[in-house]
């Protein structure tokens, strides 16, 4: 069986998790697994599908394990797919939880609660915009990572020039500004659906509104009460996904959480996410296994 690992730069922080090159290897055994720079990988299509590495052809893989850092393109994945390959990852559901709008309105059709967004595009009028918030509101890409393009506008002049280099092409979502938890929020990692850890971000910077570690904010384990894990479960279940990082805002009171994002792939360090990615490496190389039995 040949598994091919798909990272963003095999020289990159897609192996800090990990350790090294020969660590990816060891969590599927059994499996020749090839890591391959997504880079490097060219494409042919027509009658059928020709693959070349760095210049090498290259025959599809029986599956392959998308490593995601900042790349939200599918190109790849979906031709190996179509080629015959496996994913561990679910590209519908995850495409859910990449987009924020997508992932609100699933929640809230399932009863949980999300701030309140608008969902524009490029040739927005702002009095669409101001007519549904007061200032300060956010805005932010709908598909964005690490805290990138996310901007608290709190005046005009601001927004003015928010608008002024909105991307053709790209969605964006505004929405309520959520102040009672500025600069802070709750991490929830779940596995399976099942809850794993979680820890309380926080910026370091006391006028910082964003709390994301990439923006140079800091973690802390937490605890959580059975109901707010049960609440995380709740949540996770209504994505197909094996790896889910759910973050929560705090409201005023004790256990009011608003549900800010989802992530297919929460960041974080090799020690928390080592355990939970060798599991589901496991069953996923089982079922792969079972296949050809």
């Amino acid at each position: 069986m040949t598994i091919w690992a798909l990272l963003t730069n095999v020289n990159d922080s897609d192996f800090e998790m990990y350790g090294s090159p020969e660590k990816v290897k060891e969590l599927l055994p059994g499996a020749e697994v090839v890591l391959l720079d997504r880079a490097g990988i060219e494409i042919e299509v027509g009658d059928t599908i020709s693959i070349t590495y760095n210049g090498k052809v290259m025959k599809a893989p029986d599956a392959f394990w998308p490593i995601f850092s900042n790349t939200d393109s599918f190109t790849i994945e979906k031709a190996l797919m179509a080629a015959g390959s496996k994913s561990l990852i679910n590209f519908e559901e995850y495409a859910v939880a990449r987009s924020k709008s997508l992932t609100y309105q699933r929640l809230a059709a399932n009863g949980i609660k999300v701030p309140k967004t608008f969902l524009f595009f490029d040739k927005v009028d702002k009095e669409s915009l101001t007519s549904r918030f007061s200032y300060p509101f956010i805005i932010k890409k709908d598909n964005g990572y690490g805290g990138q393009g996310v901007d608290l506008i709190e005046n005009e002049e601001q927004l003015d020039r928010y608008l002024t280099e909105l991307t053709y092409g790209t969605t964006y979502n505004a929405q309520e500004f959520i102040s009672s938890s500025r600069g802070t929020d709750l991490r929830v990692v779940l596995a399976k659906n099942k809850y794993f850890f979680s820890m309380q971000r926080k910026s370091g910077d006391e006028k910082e509104f964003k709390s994301n570690v990439h923006a140079g904010g800091t973690v802390d384990k937490v605890e959580l009460n059975p109901e707010t894990i049960a609440y995380c479960e709740k949540i996770s279940r209504l994505f197909d996904l094996p790896l889910l990082g759910i973050d929560l805002l705090y409201g005023q009171e004790e256990g009011d959480y608003t549900v800010c994002e989802v992530n297919a792939f929460p960041g974080m360090t090799a020690k928390m996410l080592l355990p939970i990615v060798k599991e589901v490496l496991a069953d996923f190389a089982a079922g792969l296994q079972k296949g050809e039995d």
